[in-house]
């Protein structure tokens, strides 16, 4: 550890973050990637959450917002916006590896559609780019955060795209009202600088908008955009580059490349923005490459790096460490993380995969000292593992400023701040730690300004499986902020209920006015926050009501009722006849406990559903519980037993919850059509009634190999509840086969359905 107590770190007092702005009343927006300019990862501004009510009993998943790509940008959100013929609301702006953007109502949860989106063009499939691995899956798209500028209503990203053989990467700007393209937009990304490095042609370096990537989130900042460039999984030829672009015309104005003379030194920070303080001075960590800055050179690899927005992005100061040979050689990225601006000081810190912590300051940063890093303010070992979740600030009301960090491979954990250095034993860590490789977990704060018990420190992570080439379930947390060995909710707690999907990697959770938003690579934006016990998310079971049997027989069902709760819960069953009769609605009160029915039929028509009496009674049963504390709590089974005569109309086949319904395609496997043995499959939806209809494709496929055939059904529609049994599948297509698969697509609504 090295230490320079002479710099009086506190002698020059400057606000180096600049806060998100309000659209308008007292609620907060986030409009930039990590909150603000200097990239704080701190909503201060949230007074709805605390640490008394985020827990397992008050607090969990409320919604989900279904797009149609992986999300690897953060989502961005505007509160309080006017929109014509429909008000003022809040909306949250998506945008997907398929290069779609959407803006949702943040706060409906039966408002589902888009209040608009916009396809800005086909995306570039991994492979092209040269990668050896997926770093990224499938298409490649809108990568990096896009940024919104609220006094002129626009959103700024950047889309990569392939049109035929030709690799083009665009900048739009958006109407965040409509989504009109704003005047000038889209415009070609292109640049070029002098130099020798790396596919330079003529003494001049090229953009190349195939290798490069805008994973690092956009910069607004003096009327001016700031795009960061770097690379996909280092497929050579790259750079690392930063443009900058006239937020109104959208002319460029300003190009910096990390390494003219040299490659790679790509700006990815793990997804993170570029960091900027109130002089308008634009910091950045950069990754593997070479570096000879200190001996008259332009190169910069594994270095940070100081530059002025006024100066055309001139280079006004960097650190390099000492054992950056080392860095490069063995793949230990220092830009594998982002800088971030210490609030109410002139320091800074950030560190990369080789674990290490660095305190700069930010008006005398070190440059280059061979042998030690003693000409900095601060350095030490932070952890063993790889830092790619960017380190958090918050100044916390018991115990002063507080540094958190969360490793691959280790535990959260919190480094107090006192006197300008940062205390290098941790003062709390996690009960738990993250036993996989990569990448640790993405940290995002809440508070109430430095109220004591409001703030909250969330962490996204993978939950049991390295997300490095893969899309592997997620996990988010919620801890105390001012004692992280407190963690107050987890999404596994309830898993049924508030399970999030695919963890995004690199992607922060978002926190604005007592909402979590999370991007997942399960194609859904997932929403968190309060509900009272009534309002809890509920259990939905459908189940079908059959006719006659074989021979005219009926059968015999059983519901089982399970409340596993302390209090009473709600019960609405709703009754879709499929063929006769009618359909209706009931509800009833379930104490704690269980109740055995022995004839459901009998039992339902009690209480008024309307099942007829004799004939054809096919239909499904919905039954939906409110009043738990957890969707676990609840349970409906319905038996049915061996068909007699003058039995009852029983069940014909199982209750479907919610946590086995289907959004993406679906195989069912096993299907035969012979003279014993015909397959059949049933299809329902099981939406509420605001999701509205869904069409299914089902086509079928043979399981020779000798003879393959595919074969298309006709599209089948359904409204929410809507069953439908394609009795003798394969004899009504014409095909024979000993064995084969179906594939299951929704191509049509967003409610989810179930197949079997």
């Amino acid at each position: 550890m090295r230490r320079h107590p002479d710099l009086l770190a506190f002698s020059i007092v400057t606000v180096l973050i600049t806060f998100p702005l309000l659209m308008g009343g007292d609620e907060f927006s986030v409009l930039t990637q990590y909150y603000d300019n200097g990239r704080s990862g701190v909503n201060p501004r949230e007074t709805q959450l605390s640490t008394s009510n985020v827990n397992a009993n008050q607090f969990g998943k409320l919604f989900s917002r279904t797009v149609d790509g992986q999300i690897y940008a953060q989502p961005l959100y505007v509160s309080n916006l006017s929109i014509p013929d429909k008000g003022v609301r809040n909306l949250v702006y998506v945008a997907t590896m398929k290069n779609k953007v959407y803006a949702f109502d943040a706060d409906d949860p039966s408002n589902s559609d888009p209040l608009w989106q916009k396809d800005l063009g086909s995306g570039v499939p991994w492979q092209d780019t040269g990668a050896l691995a997926p770093d990224i899956n499938g298409e490649i798209g809108i990568t990096g955060t896009p940024v919104i500028d609220a006094s002129t209503e626009t959103i700024y990203l950047v889309a990569k795209t392939k049109d035929s053989n030709t690799y083009v990467q665009y900048l739009h700007a958006l109407d965040i009202v409509t989504g009109a393209p704003r005047p000038y937009s889209p415009v070609v990304i292109e640049a070029s600088v002098p130099g020798s490095g790396d596919s330079s042609i003529g003494g001049r370096v090229s953009f190349n908008p195939l290798k490069q990537l805008n994973r690092s989130g956009l910069l607004l900042l003096n009327g001016t955009l700031y795009i960061p460039f770097g690379a996909h999984a280092d497929s050579d030829p790259y750079h690392g580059w930063i443009l900058g672009y006239n937020a109104a015309t959208l002319q460029q104005v300003a190009v910096f490349n990390v390494t003219p003379n040299g490659g790679r030194a790509g700006i990815w920070q793990a997804g993170a923005g570029l960091v900027a303080d109130d002089r308008g001075y634009i910091y950045v960590m950069t990754g593997n490459g070479p570096f000879n800055y200190h001996i008259g050179g332009k190169d910069l690899g594994d270095s940070f790096v100081k530059l002025d927005s006024a100066k055309a992005l001139s280079v006004v100061d960097w650190f390099t460490p000492y054992n950056q040979d080392y860095i490069n050689e063995r793949d230990l990225d220092l830009g594998s993380s982002r800088p971030l601006l210490l609030p109410g000081t002139d320091l800074m810190i950030g560190g990369g995969k080789e674990g290490t912590l660095y305190l700069l300051n930010a008006q005398n940063m070190g440059h280059f000292q061979t042998g030690s890093d003693s000409q900095i303010v601060q350095s030490f070992r932070a952890t063993a593992g790889l830092i790619y979740g960017s380190p958090i600030y918050w100044n916390t009301p018991e115990y002063g400023p507080m540094i958190y960090l969360w490793p691959a491979n280790d535990s959260l954990k919190a480094f107090r701040f006192v006197s300008g250095f940062i205390q290098t034993t941790p003062f709390a860590k996690s009960a738990k730690a993250i036993p996989i490789p990569l990448p640790g977990a993405i940290l995002s704060l809440s508070a109430d300004g430095n109220k004591a018990g409001s703030g909250i420190l969330w962490a996204y992570h993978p939950f049991n499986a390295s997300a490095h080439h893969s899309s592997v379930a997620g996990v988010l947390r919620a801890f105390d902020a001012s004692n992280i060995s407190k963690e107050l909710w987890n999404s596994q707690q309830d898993v049924i209920c508030d399970d999030p999907g695919k963890f995004a990697k690199f992607v922060p959770p978002i926190v604005a006015n007592g909402k979590v938003y999370l991007a997942t690579f399960s194609n859904q934006l997932v929403v968190y926050g309060l509900q009272k016990s009534s309002q809890r998310a509920p259990i939905f079971t459908s189940a079908v009501f059959s006719t006659t049997g074989l021979s005219n027989s009926l059968f015999t069902s059983e519901m089982t009722l399970g409340n596993r709760g302390s209090t009473n819960a709600a019960l609405d069953f709703t009754y879709t006849a499929a063929f006769g009769g009618g359909s209706a609605s009931s509800s009833v009160t379930l104490p704690a406990g269980q109740q055995i029915i022995p004839d459901a039929i009998a039992y339902l028509k009690s209480i008024g559903i309307p099942i007829p009496d004799s004939g054809n009674r096919g239909g499904t049963l919905a039954v939906r519980f409110t009043g738990l504390e957890s969707c676990c709590e609840g349970a409906v089974a319905i038996r049915t037993t061996t068909p007699v005569p003058n039995g009852r109309v029983g069940s014909a086949y199982a209750a479907v919850p919610t946590t086995m319904a289907l959004t993406e395609t679906a195989y069912l496997c096993g299907l035969r059509q012979n003279f014993r043995d015909r397959s059949n499959v049933a299809i329902q939806n099981l939406g509420m009634p605001s999701d509205g209809d869904i069409t299914l494709r089902l086509t079928i496929f043979s399981g020779e190999a000798e003879a393959p055939v595919e074969y298309a059904l006709p599209d089948q529609k359904l409204s929410p509840g809507g069953f439908l049994q394609l009795s003798g599948i394969l004899h009504s297509s014409g095909l024979s086969l000993t064995n084969g698969y179906v594939r299951i697509q929704r191509n049509g609504g967003t409610a989810p359905y179930y197949a079997y």
